[in-house]
């Protein structure tokens, strides 16, 4: 046999066809990274410089792994070893030369590649000069943000009064409108020149429900028993019916009308439904008539809000350009709307990149062709459309597996691949030749495959062609694909399919690593093995069979991570630590295994006279666990003031024991992962600005619970963990495995829920069509209907790609589960109508191939057990690591402890600070822990606001603060305090400097430690700066005032100090105005008290970082 590839001279057109668009079609396995990264380094040989070279791909991850590859073959290259052995001297040295620049060359993914478009002309784009891009988590927050403002102007608009009203009384909800508007979000570009449906509001005055039963009666005739009984059960809801249409028709004014409306629509709604009994079913009639019109009623009102919505979007998205807050679509739509309006741009980026290779095309928006096309053609006049674009040959590369897109819900489009491969010239170029799997699973995949692939889903809605895969020449045969299971009994249901599959694949796992599969001189690890499920519907049953088992297994795909006990758990103790008063969080916590209280335990607390309000006083009679946990709360609630929320989490999950709790658990390294995730996620929107306190991430993680939000718990893979992966194809895509299970087959088709269809791309313009709602209570567009069926064929035909992609993981063992419901249709029959689950069509189609040898029906044995681990001795090393762990904990809990001093703190220095306990004030719970400081604070609220150079009444101001503080009694001696302070000669001087400022904000960096506070009143004199603080301290003569001088001595030096390194500028004077009696002090040694601070913030500094 030869050893020369099938497809070598397509893989040599790849290298050499430089000047030529080539459009790659590379099947699983092929490859085409390899192929990919030969064409970026025979580009750089032939003269390329590397920096006009731009490498699209679908993920970060692959843009990573082919930038080292490049380099690492650009070494090769430069040294003219392996492969490179024949390269002329010019041609090395021009590879040498490009390592150096690879790092500026654009291999990136797509919205990474738009980004760096949009930095480079930011003006030219209508941005400003400093972007700052929002992730996924950061966009979702900002847009329900704005998503709240807009639903309040919505609710005032009083053009929309009329349809919302009627809609809400109908069942529409305002989350069935925000998830609209989250799809027209998502989409916001595609809203340019689509139609809004105005869909005509019904008669309300005359509904046909009545006229249609008096029809059905009459043409019943003599009614039978069952017609009889039936109406008059519906006799006493038409009545009501028919009273409410009444008082519609004879409503004397707008708001009678109004009132009569809602409550006939809230009447049609309810009204139980028409049974079809009697003759030829004309009560059906009747039920038709009523049901039409309430869709048309629905429809109405839908379609009035609809154009509001997407204005939403759209003004929205104009608002994040103003601000140059973007998102990853933004940067994308941006990008191409650049390139089409702006030729010096054009020309600009034409000559910059000479050279446009994308990976992946098959996946990825189709705003990427736009912009593949703008930057390629032709620099003079932009194209009316990108298939009309004049492109150079060679300019344009694209790679690309049909077979293999699976991302439609992500805006892939494989009819717009196919108009990309006939457009530019692109000259088509397959790979076939499968350096991944064995032969004899690449013939299974070939035969049943070729069968799958046949079907069409009409007009406009294509199947990939089938281009079958070869083996690498010399490659061992392999085994045969294994087939275990098939239909169970006419009894079975679907959960006993899925138990039936996940006790044979545990039990088929087992064998494989008993049974030695890989044959290899290794042993067979769980680590070598994958299963592979189309949805995580079977994914519990296959967790507990595999646990049962004792089979180590990690789940990695996306998952309801906030719903999970571990992260609910979490949850409830930050909400208790953020808010002592939410009786809830806090019982939760302490019943949580963190706390590990019992029920009775926490009534024992009840009965004692305790409370939930853990800064109240515990009762001595209150169980120990109960007094620990209180205490332990109590703490981590000081502590939330002084370290960050992630900080803060790492301390809850440490204090409490969390890590060490879950492996208590059956899957420890999960729960470990998802309270990492936490973490992560809290110290990530923090650094973003998305939310800065812990309230605002405690609401955060109570909205992606509420919301069932899915993340990606895949990791990096620990080298420790044997154990098998469970994941989703979609998430195993671009990934293999020795051994792959493909199982979850059996269950019948479930159809995405689509709430927006937009029309599609191959003509601008079209229609979007929205169902929001229940069943039975939808409302929906008239042509969502039609849209949703051309919707279920794409994803028919996705559906054997999605099989496609999970075959084609495999490297040397294919196992696939056929375990599925018995049906007594046919196949053929179910096929045609669409609904077969993938493991009937797999049936079939190894039923065709039969005898071919490709696949065995296997027998799975059963389990053999697991081996007992061998004892291992402890490693002397042991005691070094704990001895190393201890020093960490203590060096992080060090390092967590911000370096930040308040001025006020650092005159306080040293001195005990009695805490008192809150005063029990159930009558007015706002003003807990307020009364200390009332007066202070509205004496300063007051001059912060009124107009200090006139001599207009303070009496309003003074009173209005008094009410906020709840010391309305106290309004007159507010008044007099802030008059005081008003006549003070320290307050006339800054009236008169004209150069004041009130309230500044101060904080900088001394010593190694932030030292910030606010600055009552600062102006700027003929030496220097003064800083004015006021004090409402009550002083009954001069020692008393000389006194309270020494305590705030060094809190306006730490003012003066700050000042000065912030701004350079000289503080030439501190003053403290005291309102009462009235009098200023200033203070006298300003140098040495600036010195003393110095000193004073070292010493805290030290003491802090000293405490373990």
């Amino acid at each position: 046999m030869s050893d020369v590839l099938t497809d070598q001279a397509e893989r040599d057109r790849i290298k050499h066809g430089l000047d030529a668009t080539l459009f790659v079609e590379a099947g699983a396995g092929t490859g085409k990274t390899t192929e990919l990264v030969g064409r970026i380094v025979a580009l750089i040989r032939s003269g390329v410089p590397v920096e006009r070279i731009a490498a699209i791909t679908f993920t970060e991850k692959a843009a990573a792994e082919l930038s080292e590859r490049v380099r690492k073959h650009l070494e090769l290259a430069a040294a003219g070893k392996k492969g490179y052995e024949s390269l002329a001297d010019h041609e090395r040295a021009l590879c040498r030369e490009a390592l150096p620049d690879l790092d500026r060359a654009a291999i990136q993914t797509l919205h990474s590649f738009a980004q760096r478009i949009i930095s480079l002309y930011p003006l030219e784009a209508g941005l400003p000069p400093q972007l700052q891009i929002v992730d996924e988590v950061a966009g979702d927050i900002a847009f329900r943000d704005r998503w709240k403002r807009f639903v309040d102007d919505l609710l005032d608009d009083p053009a929309m009064q009329r349809p919302l009203l009627r809609a809400f009384t109908m069942g529409l909800r305002l989350k069935d409108l925000e998830r609209v508007a989250k799809a027209f979000h998502d989409n916001w570009e595609r809203l340019e020149g689509v139609e809004f449906e105005l869909s005509p509001e019904p008669d309300l005055a005359r509904p046909p429900l009545g006229p249609a039963i008096e029809d059905a009666k009459a043409g019943l005739g003599k009614l039978t028993a069952a017609a009889v009984e039936h109406l008059a059960e519906l006799g006493p809801h038409l009545a009501n019916f028919e009273a409410a249409a009444d008082r519609v028709r004879t409503a004397r004014d707008t708001g009678e009308r109004d009132t009569a409306e809602v409550d006939l629509l809230r009447l049609g709604c309810a009204f139980p439904r028409i049974r079809s009994v009697g003759k030829r079913g004309v009560l059906a009639v009747a039920q038709a008539a009523h049901a039409g019109w309430i869709d048309a009623a629905r429809r109405a009102y839908l379609t009035a809000v609809l154009p509001k919505i997407g204005q939403f979007a759209r003004e929205y998205a104009a608002e994040r350009r103003t601000a140059g807050r973007l998102g990853f679509q933004d940067l994308l739509v941006l990008a191409v709307e650049l390139l089409r309006a702006n030729a010096h741009v054009r020309q600009a980026l034409h000559e910059r990149y000479q050279r446009v290779l994308i990976d992946e095309f098959q996946d990825t928006d189709p705003l990427q062709v736009e912009l593949a096309a703008l930057l390629a053609c032709r620099p003079g006049v932009a194209p009316g459309r990108w298939t009309e674009a004049e492109v150079e040959p060679g300019r344009l590369f694209f790679v690309g597996d049909p077979k293999q897109s699976i991302y439609r819900f992500r805006r892939a489009d494989i009819v717009l691949y196919e108009r990309t491969r006939g457009a530019f010239g692109c000259e088509r170029v397959p790979l076939t030749t499968n350096f991944r799997s064995a032969p004899v699973i690449l013939r299974w995949v070939n035969e049943v495959f070729e069968r799958l692939f046949e079907r069409d889903g009409g007009d406009e809605v294509r199947q990939a062609a089938w281009i079958a895969l070869e083996p690498e020449p010399q490659a061992a045969a392999g085994a045969p694909v294994m087939v275990i299971g098939g239909a169970l009994g006419r009894e079975a249901k679907a959960d006993d399919v899925r138990r039936e599959e996940a006790a044979a694949l545990a039990n088929a796992v087992l064998a494989a690593r008993e049974e030695h599969w890989l044959g290899t001189q290794r042993p067979t690890r769980f680590a070598d093995m994958a299963i592979l499920l189309p949805t995580r519907t079977n994914s519990p049953a296959i967790e507990r069979a595999l646990a049962d088992a004792g089979i180590p297994f990690r789940v990695e795909s996306r998952s309801l991570v906030f719903a999970t006990q571990d992260v609910r758990d979490l949850s409830n103790i930050l909400a208790a630590i953020d808010d002592p008063t939410d009786d809830v969080a806090v019982v939760a916590s302490l019943r949580s295994p963190a706390f590990a209280c019992r029920d009775g335990e926490l009534l024992a607390h009840i009965q004692a006279g305790g409370s939930w309000n853990y800064l109240a006083e515990v009762p001595v009679g209150s169980p120990v666990r109960v007094q620990t946990g209180m205490t332990s709360l109590q703490e981590l609630h000081r502590r939330k003031w002084y370290v960050s929320t992630g900080a803060l989490i790492e301390e809850v999950i440490a204090s409490r024991h969390m890590l060490e709790l879950a492996v208590a658990g059956p899957r420890p390294r999960e729960s470990w992962r998802r309270l990492r995730f936490v973490a992560e996620q809290a110290r990530g929107l923090e650094e973003t600005g998305a939310l800065t306190t812990l309230r605002q991430f405690v609401e955060w993680l109570r909205v992606q619970a509420e919301e069932s939000a899915r993340v990606n718990e895949g990791v990096v893979v620990e080298p420790d963990d044997d154990a098998i992966r469970i994941m989703t194809i979609h998430a195993a895509k671009g990934l293999e495995f020795d051994i792959v299970f493909l199982a979850g087959l059996g269950i019948d088709p479930i159809k995405r829920d689509n709430n927006v269809i937009w029309p599609e791309r191959t003509e601008p313009g079209g229609r979007v069509e929205v169902r929001v709602g229940v069943k039975d209570r939808y409302f929906s567009t008239s042509g969502f209907g039609a849209a949703a069926e051309r919707e279920r064929r794409h994803e028919r035909l996705e559906r054997d790609r999605l099989l496609y992609v999970a075959a084609t993981r495999a490297r040397k063992r294919l196992v696939v589960s056929l375990y599925q419901r018995y049906h007594g249709t046919g196949h053929d029959q179910r096929h045609a109508e669409d609904n077969c689950s993938h493991a009937e069509c797999l049936s079939a189609a190894c039923a065709g191939t039969e005898g071919n040898g490709t696949w065995e029906q296997y027998a799975v044995p059963q389990a053999p057990g697991l081996d007992e681990p061998a004892d291992e001795p402890v490693p002397d090393a042991i005691v070094d690591r704990d001895r190393w762990i201890t020093e960490r904990a203590a060096l992080l809990r060090r390092l967590r402890r911000a370096p930040v001093v308040a001025a006020t703190a650092i005159a306080h220095e040293g001195e005990a600070v009695e805490e008192k306990a809150p005063p029990d004030d159930e009558q007015q719970p706002w003003r807990k822990g307020r009364a200390g400081t009332s007066i202070g604070r509205a004496v300063h609220a007051v001059l912060q606001t009124i107009d200090l150079g006139a001599t207009t009444s303070i009496e309003d101001a003074s009173s209005a603060q008094a009410v906020a503080e709840g010391i309305a009694d106290e309004a007159t001696r507010i008044a007099r305090l802030v008059e005081n302070a008003r006549e003070s000669r320290a307050v006339r001087e800054a009236v008169g400097s004209g150069r004041y400022w009130r309230e500044v904000y101060v904080g900088t960096q001394v010593e190694g430690a932030t030292v910030e506070g606010f600055i009552d009143l600062l102006f700027e004199g003929p030496e220097g700066l003064v800083v004015v603080d006021y004090k409402t301290d009550w002083a009954r003569s001069t020692e008393d005032i000389d006194r309270a001088m020494e305590r705030y001595r060094l809190q306006g030096a730490a003012y003066a100090l700050a000042l000065e390194v912030a701004l350079g500028k000289a503080v030439a004077e501190v003053r403290f105005v005291f309102t009462e009696p009235r009098a200023e002090r200033s203070i006298t040694d300003l140098t040495g008290a600036k010195r003393e601070v110095r000193e004073r913030i070292s010493k805290v500094l030290a003491e802090r970082m000293a405490v373990p």
